[in-house]
Order: structure tokens, then C-alpha cells, then sequence
């Protein structure tokens, strides 16, 4: 079996490193990261905040991840909203206001 043969692996449309540090920050809150968080956890790790944003909405729209409306009901997040919120350049904290629920892993 040649090389080109093998299937390759997909590469994911998020920062694993990113994604790994929401969730261990999610197994220590035990509930669902706000914006408030990420933007800590940013500043925390300098790390941007859209970089950090971007991860999230890519884990929500590849279905690893959901965001949850206060009540508690799951919306769907689209690469639409993402591409909208990165149109206006970085994203910065105040972009993010009409997220008031959270993110956590499926």
C-alpha cells in the first residue's frame, strides 16, 4: 500500500489547545462556560479573545460542543454568526453581549 493511499486525517477547525482548556476549566466549574469566563480565561492565558470565541463556535457547529440559552435551551450556533462577529474585525468583548448563556462539551 502506497502513501497516497491512506486516508488522511482532518484536521480540526479549531485550536485543540484552546478546546482542551475550556473543558478542563468546564470540569472544574461543572457548568456551562459564560463569556465572562472565556474572556478571564483569555486575559489569564494570554490568549485573544476570537481566537478563543472562534474555537467555541467551531466545537458548537461540528456538534462536540453546544451553547445554552439562560433557560437552559440549546440554540444552534452558525459559521454565519461566526463569520458576522469576525466581519466587524477582532472580536471583542463587547460583540459578544448578545451571548448571555454558555458553552459546554456534548
Amino acid at each position: 500500500m502506497d502513501e497516497r493511499d491512506e486516508p488522511m486525517e482532518e484536521v480540526p477547525r479549531w485550536d485543540v489547545a484552546l478546546e482542551a482548556l475550556a473543558r478542563e476549566e468546564y470540569g472544574r466549574r461543572g457548568q456551562p462556560l459564560t463569556v465572562e469566563d472565556i474572556h478571564r480565561l483569555a486575559r489569564q492565558h494570554g490568549i485573544r479573545l476570537d481566537d478563543f470565541v472562534a474555537t467555541l463556535f467551531e466545537l458548537c457547529i461540528a456538534g462536540r460542543w453546544s451553547y445554552v440559552e439562560p433557560g437552559g435551551a440549546e440554540r444552534e450556533l452558525t459559521r454565519e454568526e461566526l463569520e458576522a462577529l469576525g466581519g466587524q474585525g477582532r472580536i471583542e468583548l463587547h460583540h459578544m453581549r448578545p451571548y448571555r448563556g454558555g458553552w459546554r462539551p456534548r
